[in-house]
């Protein structure tokens, strides 16, 4: 994919999107890239970690405890984090 510099005015291409969406999303992502903090609302969180999972079949969970609601996970999917004493995900409310 070549670099590319914005100015304004700038039209981007579709393909150049489709470039990027594929660069971020062909391999593991983390959650942290879909916005989930272990500062965050569980609400927060259930939402941008649900949006990984919809975005890759391997995601990365850093270190941190992140409170989080229903998830769904579909087949095919890998989540990983960074270690059972860095990484803890706290399922509350529903």
């Amino acid at each position: 994919m070549a670099t590319t510099t914005f100015t304004s005015g700038t039209v981007v291409a579709s393909d150049w999107l489709n470039d990027v969406n594929d660069a971020v999303y062909s391999g593991t992502v983390s959650i942290a890239l879909f916005g989930a903090s272990p500062t965050n609302t569980a609400a927060a969180n259930t939402t941008a970690i649900n949006a990984a999972i919809a975005a890759s079949s391997s995601i990365y969970i850093p270190p941190g405890t992140y409170s989080c609601n229903t998830l769904t996970l579909q087949t095919g999917v890998s989540i990983f984090g960074a270690g059972a004493a860095s990484c803890v995900c706290i399922v509350t409310g529903k």
